[in-house]
């Protein structure tokens, strides 16, 4: 054999040794997935096509956050009928159904899609939104424990009781507003709750709308509130006593497109309402309610409390059920804003997409670590040709000497006691330039 046909026979060997040892070795494990179309299902009953890789033999189950089979879910294969908690199978599959029953429930529910596979195990979570069913009210009245959250003012009356509704964002908790209530007058003497875009409608850019969804509050006893569901206050004659049902948090502050539009519907409960002069609360209120969106839009969050006051009042109206409800002689607006930073997840872009930055066009509020406070009072009447909220803008101090109420009480906690004074008594010159 010549030099030149030994070496080709040489590298012919070493290859073909190669070519065993390669075979040799164990295969690569495929990695397994479980996947579905969405992870957030609707209220309503309805199905989906669920997709599992994997190369051997599987096991799929349905399964509880504490590991039980839940009642309200079911997967089958397409050609089966029924549904049921646990399938298997082997190799790729797309023809697998989740199905699911309507949530009638206030709370939006979770469950997880569990897939097994040759030593792998993998997840697909998924939850359900809150059913669109309004829950009876409660039997006894019972206040709600009160959080440390900054809107809120003081809750040391004991004739007021306090409640919270939550709504839920992009499947996380949120506070949806919070509210003092009064059952001898039934009115809320304030409701306060946290603004931003995100709790308005959810950064996606489309709200849920207006559902115009009138209801008992499931908090209180009925006899404890205002049933005004089919129609307005009304005289002692039955018939519209020239108050509107007026929102205290408005309807389009809550716009959440990810909570069935819950949120929303939470806005028309008769807690949330009182009763309001209607030029009142068509223009001069209308307008600062949106003055107040716009604002909320540029911070980081905007703290409100909205409220009525009762002092001086001699007219009642009355609910469908003829209890007595105290029309209030006057309203308010306390806003507490913390501008030093601002979430922006709408655009990827953004070099703190996701993140915190600091908001420059404020440096002028950090010595109050970015807190600017303003606050408005109103007569509970129409305002004729005059409908510029900002002619009726107070320090928080004044409106809290006017209403006996004491604003923010969180605030002296998060920032000091000094800087707490000099927030709430200056009117930011930003919010008369904006």
């Amino acid at each position: 054999m010549t030099p030149g046909r030994l070496i080709h026979a040489l590298a012919a060997a070493l290859l073909m040794a190669g070519l065993a040892a390669a075979c040799s070795q164990p295969e690569e494990v495929k990695p397994i997935s479980v996947t579905i179309k969405t992870a957030t299902l609707t209220n309503k009953a309805g199905s989906q096509f669920v997709t599992v890789k994997a190369a051997g033999a599987w096991a799929l189950s349905l399964q509880l956050e504490d590991g039980s089979a839940p009642g309200w879910v079911r997967i089958r294969f397409f050609s089966d009928a029924e549904g049921v908690t646990d399938l298997s199978g082997s190799g790729d599959a797309s023809n697998i159904v989740l199905e699911y029953d309507a949530n009638g429930t206030e709370e939006a529910r979770s469950c997880e899609l569990v897939l097994v596979s040759e030593g792998q195990r993998q997840v697909c979570a998924f939850e359900q939104d809150a059913g669109d069913v309004h829950p009876e009210p409660a039997k006894v009245l019972s206040p709600d424990p009160v959080g440390p959250w900054m809107e809120l003012p003081a809750t040391d009356r004991s004739d007021l009781y306090y409640f919270a509704h939550q709504m839920k964002v992009r499947g996380k908790t949120e506070r949806c507003f919070e509210y003092y209530w009064d059952p001898a007058n039934l009115v809320a003497r304030w409701v306060a709750y946290p603004m931003n875009t995100g709790l308005i409608d959810d950064y996606t850019g489309s709200h849920a709308g207006r559902t115009d969804d009138w209801g008992l509050d499931p908090k209180l006893p009925q006899e404890f509130q205002p049933y005004i569901i089919e129609r307005s206050y009304m005289n002692s004659w039955g018939n519209w006593s020239g108050f509107d049902r007026g929102h205290q948090c408005a309807s389009a502050d809550r716009l959440n497109v990810t909570d069935s539009q819950n949120a929303n519907r939470k806005t028309f409960y008769g807690t949330n309402m009182t009763p309001q002069n209607s030029d009142f609360n068509g223009k001069m209120w209308a307008t600062l309610e949106g003055k107040v969106r716009n604002w909320s839009a540029v911070m980081d969050t905007l703290y409100v409390v909205t409220g009525c006051v009762l002092d001086g009042s001699t007219t009642v109206v009355f609910d469908q059920e003829w209890k007595k409800i105290t029309v209030p002689t006057g309203y308010f607006k306390a806003l507490l804003g913390y501008a030093g930073v601002k979430h922006d997840p709408k655009d990827p872009g953004d070099p703190y997409y996701g993140k915190q930055a600091p908001m420059s066009r404020f440096g002028a509020y950090s010595s109050t670590g970015y807190y600017l406070g303003v606050a408005f009072y109103f007569e509970n009447r129409s305002y004729g040709s005059d409908q510029n909220p900002l002619n009726h803008a107070m320090t928080i101090d004044e409106l809290e000497q006017k209403t006996g109420f004491d604003f923010f009480v969180n605030l002296p906690g998060a920032i000091g006691a000094d800087k707490a004074v000099q927030v709430e008594s200056t009117v930011a010159s930003w919010w008369k330039n904006n």
